[in-house]
């Protein structure tokens, strides 16, 4: 009877994780439970033998190792479709976003010039963006080269699949062309570092990567930049 109760412990011990695994993996990540069983089938056995061990950390790994292979994929492959009856933009709407005044924390402010958007205040989130705005825009405003310039809202959001989540751009920018028409449109986004691989969170990269599409796909023009960079209003290479 003893040898009886332990074969039965021993069983449960080897299935009902594994069961729970693939089910939280499927309500996580929205694969089927057949595709992710194949998933799990594909690990060598001495990978698998950790679950038994450590339930709950072999899950977490599992799940995140598919999130981050998804999201990779989604971000390589979305393709922007600009609809054929582009509706008119909503006053409503862009009332919201750019009230004709606004309140922000003291501490995200630093003083603008005679283009940005809000006269005497310009929000920032960083000490890239602080610099970005004293040592690339504010000089070249005073060369007379920008239209404006705007912090875009923490609400103004580029939709993305939901395992990326949607994006949030940093500046938008009109600056004059080289004939002086009011031409020039630009959405920049100011990290601290220029290659997207090596940012603090996989998600920054893959934003960047799908931001990228959907302003290509608009016409207007898209780069991720440091404040280091001089030349930050022209166009991409890549």
């Amino acid at each position: 009877m003893l040898a009886t109760k332990r074969k039965d412990r021993e069983e449960e011990k080897q299935t009902y994780p594994v069961f729970n695994l693939i089910d939280r993996a499927s309500k996580v990540t929205n694969l089927t439970r057949p595709t992710l069983a194949r998933i799990f089938e594909g690990i060598s056995v001495e990978k698998k033998s950790r679950i038994f061990y450590n339930p709950e950390g072999f899950s977490s790994v599992f799940i995140g190792v598919i999130k981050d292979v998804l999201a990779d994929l989604v971000a390589e492959n979305i393709v922007y479709h600009v609809q054929d009856a582009v509706e008119k933009a909503n006053f409503t709407l862009m009332q919201q976003f750019f009230p004709s005044s606004k309140e922000f924390p003291q501490k995200e402010l630093v003083q603008g010039s005679d283009h940005s958007l809000y006269y005497d205040q310009v929000q920032i989130d960083s000490d890239v963006e602080e610099r970005f705005v004293n040592k690339r825009l504010k000089p070249d405003d005073k060369e007379g080269n920008v239209v404006c310039y705007f912090k875009f809202p923490s609400d103004f959001k580029i939709h993305i699949p939901k395992i990326i989540l949607n994006y949030n751009p940093d500046w938008g920018i009109v600056r004059l062309d080289k004939k002086g028409n009011k031409t020039l449109h630009l959405v920049r986004e100011t990290k601290g570092k220029i290659d997207a691989d090596k940012l603090r969170f996989p998600n920054e990269r893959r934003k960047i990567i799908c931001a990228k599409k959907h302003f290509k796909a608009l016409g207007v023009s898209y780069r991720q930049i440091t404040d280091q960079e001089e030349n930050w209003w022209l166009d991409s290479t890549d």
